[in-house]
């Protein structure tokens, strides 16, 4: 699953078609103005999942000083950042956090 806001770059169709039917990846469009509802998973889901993305990123970088990363690029270094960072139990850290 993939949760991304309504922001126009996440409206492209050959992502969208992409994470659909190549990567078989949910994807989640939240209602505009429910950060505050859903941050109980910003810092111990979510946090992790950016981070070693961003991680993954640099090390593109420093490699060969990456232009922007291409949305294909992003499905594969969102993916295996996904897989390391949202476990169940960084999932189920935020929500006892928020005493749900």
């Amino acid at each position: 699953m993939l949760i991304l806001d309504g922001h126009s770059s996440h409206i492209d169709l050959n992502f969208l078609f992409t994470c659909k039917t190549v990567l078989n990846i949910a994807l989640v469009f939240p209602p505009p103005y429910t950060t505050h509802i859903l941050q109980p998973l910003d810092f111990t889901a979510f946090s992790p999942v950016k981070t070693c993305y961003w991680s993954q990123i640099s090390q593109l970088a420093a490699i060969n000083n990456a232009a922007p990363i291409k949305k294909s690029r992003f499905i594969q270094y969102y993916y295996q950042a996904r897989q390391e960072g949202l476990t169940t139990k960084n999932i189920l850290s935020g929500w006892r956090s928020a005493g749900l």
